[in-house]
């Protein structure tokens, strides 16, 4: 059905709706809108052949699509915070998503906070919007529409500050945030405006259109920080910038001192994949100074060298005591995850300290025994991994065509089927790590069902019809 559905589409190039597609291939007569979409996104969301853009159509995917550089026409999305003054700012108390091309547009808001907080006078002014209310319960179903939304954009933060909030909350959720963003004072800069102090949206308003008007209610403030990113990509387009290529340029020409006396350049960085992997950054001593990981290694390695006047402590030190780099390629978002969970473990960065993975066990749900089939680096091959309730996780490279190999099978007998090995207190944040990445995409994943399965050589006999799907995908 899935291959049907392909071929459906391309002689359909003006694209096809969720519902029209469920009620061809699934006989969903009437069904509703949210169950279409979900069902339609759980068999063609991995596909890369196919998308489905903005207004909710399905199409084919050309290379064109593919390619596009140009400022105006990428998919920015603006993201809009207004975050507690306690506790450092760390607690969002509302956030709101805008599309930035063709023109500036809500998408859609929500507030993370209890707005009753706030005193009766401003509660009728900030409440003013078509934002979603406030509901505790809702709150984690937000966060991953969020990230899901981003991962399909280039999200624009005001403020790294902001970005970082984000990518907590949505860790927290099991879910990680793109690394493909831009910040606004990469605009300014690029756009040669000055990079006001604080920025803020008051402040960026000013920069941008010099005006002061003061707006109170939060869907204004979002729209205002839209309508500046949609100017300032006008004004770069004036000065000639055309192309996101051309902008990041424009950053890192004038930066080599962040490339003086180490071992690598702005060309090295520039020419790391765009593919998910693990990095770290070494001292001259050779210790490990920080190792973080990467849906696109590419963007977040380059982000750590542009130019954007926005220098926490921990990023200045890392300029100053870095002097090499490491990378490795992955062929998924979760062996990331686990490579760089073991890799911090191992090497203990310093500047890896305040990431606090606490050790326990017991307080997250595993899930059943099952084999997780992903893509691997190599074309020819696919990577597993092996996870069984309270036992370290096993990752193994597998051939796309399976021969009979009785030292697998062996392998499988004794992981899944023979006496558990005890985990270790660091297994335990291991498990809980990938086990909320593989329940957040769990409706996309090639999951082989071992806690069904009688013995080894049941799973042997099947993995190859699984193994195969992922080559489809």
């Amino acid at each position: 059905m899935h291959d049907d559905i392909i071929e459906f589409l391309k002689y359909h190039p003006e694209g096809v709706t969720s519902l029209d597609l469920a009620n061809t291939f699934l006989k969903m007569t009437n069904a509703p809108q949210a169950l279409a979409d979900t069902t339609i996104q759980s068999i063609l969301g991995k596909d890369r052949r196919c998308q489905q853009d903005k207004a909710g159509i399905w199409r084919i995917r050309t290379t064109t699509d593919n390619n596009k550089d140009t400022l105006n026409e990428l998919p920015f999305t603006g993201v809009f915070f207004i975050t507690s003054p306690h506790n450092n700012g760390r607690k969002i108390f509302y956030f709101s998503l805008w599309d930035i091309n063709p023109e500036p547009r809500y998408k859609w808001g929500v507030w993370l906070t209890d707005p009753n907080i706030l005193p009766d006078n401003e509660q009728e002014l900030m409440l003013k919007g078509p934002d979603y209310p406030y509901n505790p319960d809702n709150l984690k179903t937000f966060i991953i529409r969020a990230a899901n939304d981003l991962e399909k954009s280039i999200p624009v933060f005001l403020t790294s500050y902001h970005q970082n909030i984000l990518r907590s909350l949505c860790m927290n959720s099991g879910i990680c945030l793109t690394d493909d963003s831009i910040f606004i004072s990469e605009f300014l800069k690029a756009a040669q405006l000055t990079i006001p102090r604080p920025i803020n949206v008051l402040t960026l308003q000013k920069t941008v259109f010099d005006m002061d008007t003061i707006p109170f209610n939060p869907f204004k403030q979002g729209e205002i920080f839209a309508g500046c990113v949609s100017e300032l990509i006008s004004l770069l387009r004036e000065r000639g910038i055309t192309g996101r290529q051309e902008m990041e340029k424009s950053l890192v020409k004038d930066n080599n001192n962040y490339f003086r006396d180490k071992a690598y350049n702005y060309t090295s960085i520039s020419s790391l994949p765009k593919a998910p992997g693990v990095y770290g950054f070494q001292n001259r001593s050779g210790k490990y100074i920080y190792i973080g990981k990467a849906k696109n290694l590419r963007r977040r390695v380059c982000g750590y060298f542009r130019e954007t006047d926005e220098s926490p402590e921990k990023l200045r030190q890392l300029h100053t005591d870095a002097y090499s780099l490491t990378t490795v390629q992955c062929g998924s978002e979760l062996e990331s995850l686990i490579l760089e969970y073991r890799l911090i473990r191992k090497h203990l960065p310093y500047l890896n300290s305040k990431q606090v993975i606490h050790e326990r066990k017991g307080r997250f749900l595993p899930v059943d025994d099952c084999i997780i089939l992903l893509p691997h680096t190599e074309q020819e091959c696919v990577m597993s991994f092996w996870l069984r309730k309270n036992q370290k996780i096993q990752m193994k490279k597998l051939n796309a065509i399976l021969e009979y190999d009785t030292k697998l099978i062996e392998e499988l007998e004794i992981f899944f089927f023979s006496k558990k090995t005890p985990a270790s207190d660091q297994d335990f944040p291991e498990q809980e790590i990938a086990s909320r990445w593989i329940k957040a995409h769990k409706d996309f994943l090639i999951t082989v069902p071992v806690n069904r399965m009688k013995d080894s050589q049941e799973i042997w006999e099947a993995l190859p019809n699984y193994i195969q799907e992922v080559n489809l995908t």
